[in-house]
C-alpha cells in the first residue's frame, strides 16, 4: 500500500471514530450516497453520514485522456477511494473544506472540473494544478501536478504559497474543524 493511501485511510479512519463531530447533512432522495447513516423516511430530513471506502478505486483515465497528461498519482488516490461529502478541515491555522466525491455521479462532475481547470491552466499558460479544496469563493488548496506540492492559490492565478511538499503530508495533518 502506498504512503499516500496508508495516509487516506488513517485520516477518514479518524473520522469514522469520531462521528458524532462531523456535520450532518439533508436527506435528499435524489442525490443517493453510500455515505448516509440509518434510513431517512422524507427528504429534507438530518441524518448523519461518514466517509465509506470504494470497493474498487475508481478511474481517471478518461481525464487524463481528455487532457492529455498523466494526474498526479497522489490526487488521483485522494479522489478515487472513498464516497464522502465535503469534510471542513483544518490545516494548522487554515480552514478549509476537503472536496470529496459524494457519489459516482459527483465523481463524474469533480472530474469534468479537474478537466475545466486543467485547460485553463493551459490556456493561461500556468503551471498545472489539480484542486483539491476551498477556503472560499476564489481560494482553493491544490497539489502541482509536476512536484506533488501542495499550494494555496487563487482560481485562474499561479499558487500563491506551499502548504505542504507533498499530499501525503498535508493528509497527515489535516484535523476535523469543528
Amino acid at each position: 500500500m502506498s504512503d499516500m493511501n496508508k495516509a487516506i485511510d488513517s485520516f477518514f479512519n479518524r473520522l469514522i471514530e469520531q462521528p458524532d463531530l462531523l456535520p450532518q447533512t439533508h436527506w435528499d432522495p435524489k442525490w443517493p450516497s453510500p455515505c448516509i447513516q440509518g434510513k431517512p423516511e422524507q427528504a429534507g430530513e438530518v441524518c448523519r453520514w461518514l466517509p465509506v471506502k470504494r470497493e474498487q478505486p475508481a478511474s481517471f483515465d478518461n481525464v487524463e485522456n481528455a487532457i492529455e497528461l498523466a494526474i498526479h498519482v497522489d490526487v488521483k488516490q485522494l479522489y478515487q477511494n472513498y464516497y464522502s461529502n465535503i469534510i471542513p478541515a483544518q490545516f494548522g491555522g487554515l480552514a478549509l473544506d476537503l472536496i470529496q466525491p459524494w457519489n459516482d455521479e459527483d465523481f463524474e462532475g469533480l472530474q469534468e472540473n479537474l478537466i475545466g481547470h486543467v485547460l485553463m491552466k493551459k490556456r493561461l499558460n500556468q503551471s498545472i494544478t489539480l484542486f483539491i479544496g476551498c477556503i472560499d469563493d476564489d481560494t482553493i488548496v491544490s497539489v502541482e501536478n509536476d512536484t506533488g506540492r501542495v499550494v494555496k492559490e487563487r482560481v485562474g492565478c499561479e499558487p500563491a504559497s506551499v502548504l505542504a511538499d507533498s499530499l501525503v503530508e498535508f493528509v497527515s495533518q489535516l484535523r476535523l474543524r469543528s
